[in-house]
């Protein structure tokens, strides 16, 4: 019986992660430009070592780390249709945003834990998104 499933399924069996929601909420922004969907992308992996982020949903961090870029970049307010998408609304993950904008600036320092997310995220391949003043 197991085989069966499986076989129907064809073997895609996993979890969703932040970035299954990520990729779906970005596609909602209707934003194609690259160095947002990186910001977007830095803050979901800054939150990864994070204790305080495992007690969040995966669909909200990745909601987060959208409202996050689109405050950053200025591409415009959080929307009903993100809302609709996302389920959240901006007074949901203002607070979790600003831990996330809060982690970026920490990455940015010297004493930062980090220093390998905010290295990759510095180079010109990744937008440089890292480099940005929050």
């Amino acid at each position: 019986m197991e085989k069966v499933m499986l076989n129907k399924l064809q073997f895609k069996i996993t979890c969703p992660t932040s970035y299954h929601f990520l990729a779906r909420f970005i596609k909602a922004c209707g934003v194609t430009e690259k160095k947002f969907n990186m910001l977007c992308m830095y803050g979901v992996e800054l939150g990864f070592p994070e204790y305080n982020f495992h007690n969040h949903s995966y669909s909200k961090i990745a909601a987060a780390s959208v409202l996050l870029a689109r405050q950053a970049l200025g591409t415009g307010p959080w929307t009903h249709a993100l809302e609709k998408h996302t389920g959240y609304d901006q007074k949901e993950l203002q607070s979790l945003t600003d831990e996330m904008r809060g982690l970026m600036v920490k990455a940015n320092t010297d004493d930062s834990t980090l220093k390998a997310v905010h290295k990759k995220y510095s180079n010109s391949r990744f937008y440089e998104v890292a480099k940005l003043i929050l």
